[in-house]
């Protein structure tokens, strides 16, 4: 009981841990966000992670859901990929509805693990399940024309 109590919370924090928001920001906003949420969220086993192109943060909590956030910078210096890695599936489909429910982003589903946002946010949202503990979540900013959004978009 105890372990499903922190995967529920868990699930909810990995929702609060910045979930789209960064999408556009540079490193040291990055960073700073990061170390807010770590602080904000007291995660015991957590580390800040950085590369010249990337800031993460692995969150490890003994027996039960590991979760590590990969935030990816483009040519421009900026956010452009957010990736979350989350070892529990629940955590994961959870985390997924919960990022679909922000209605600024019009989500359109393209099939049961893929969706676009509207036009204007130019976000590829997807979900990929692996193996049982391995399942991730990427949010993308693209840079598709109106065209190539329409030839994406389902027919209606």
């Amino acid at each position: 009981m105890k372990q499903l109590l922190f995967i529920f919370i868990a699930c909810h924090l990995a929702n609060a841990c910045i979930s789209q928001e960064v999408i556009g920001r540079n490193k040291e906003e990055l960073r700073r966000t990061i170390k807010i949420k770590k602080t904000e969220f007291r995660f015991k086993n957590s580390i800040i992670i950085e590369t010249d192109s990337t800031v993460g943060l692995r969150v490890h909590e003994k027996e039960s859901v590991e979760m590590d956030y990969t935030y990816t910078l483009g040519k421009d210096v900026l956010c452009y990929l957010e990736e979350m890695l989350i070892t529990c599936r629940q955590c994961t489909d959870e985390h997924f509805n919960l990022i679909l429910k922000k209605k600024k982003y019009k989500w359109v589903r393209i099939n049961e693990n893929t969706y676009v946002s509207s036009f204007g946010k130019k976000r590829l949202l997807e979900r990929v399940y692996l193996q049982e503990k391995e399942n991730y979540i990427r949010i993308t900013k693209m840079n598709w024309s109106q065209k190539t959004y329409e030839e994406i978009l389902p027919s209606s």
